[in-house]
């Protein structure tokens, strides 16, 4: 009869146990998904593949997180999702991501190695507190490189500079 005790307590302690285990790793959960910050879209690129050779310190980085560089309203900036650094495109080359600019707008180039443009286009964005998704497909020519760039940015409405410039290594 001892033994049947020690058993039932057992098994009740082991229960009870795992149930405040459960709770706990729940309530943590929780707390993680209600702190969780956004985190910047990053894209690697192995430079070995890439056809692009530069004899000057290329702007371009391994990385691409959200940009923006205007402190009079928060969270400007663009980051693109799709492509990815190092993906092999085509035309039509559909391109997406979040952005939020001045004026709501997002410019899309893709050029070949040399620089030279194959096909741009245009996205609507948004200007708010905090980015929306942009998508557009841009149609481009034959390229004379077996890769190139695709540049998604903002037109400065001061100077006509290229403003949350994201540049994308692609292959062709």
């Amino acid at each position: 009869m001892d033994g049947q005790r020690l058993t039932i307590a057992f098994v009740t302690i082991l229960i009870f146990g795992l149930a405040v285990f459960g709770i706990y790793k729940l309530y943590q959960k929780q707390t993680e998904s209600q702190n969780a910050k956004p985190t910047p879209l990053t894209a690697t690129f192995n430079a070995k593949s890439s056809p692009m050779v530069s004899p000057s310190p290329s702007p371009l980085s391994s990385k691409q997180p959200l940009t923006g560089d205007d402190t009079t309203a928060p969270n400007l900036s663009i980051a693109v999702e799709n492509p990815k650094s190092g993906d092999t495109v085509s035309s039509p080359l559909k391109v997406n991501g979040l952005a939020n600019t001045e004026d709501g707008m997002v410019s899309i180039v893709v050029k070949d190695a040399y620089g030279n443009s194959l096909g741009q286009s245009q996205a609507t964005a948004c200007f708010s507190k905090s980015p929306c998704l942009f998508s557009a497909s841009v149609v481009f020519g034959k390229p004379s490189s077996r890769g190139g760039i695709l540049e998604v940015f903002n037109h400065s409405s001061k100077d006509g500079s290229k403003k949350y410039l994201q540049q994308i290594l692609v292959n062709f």
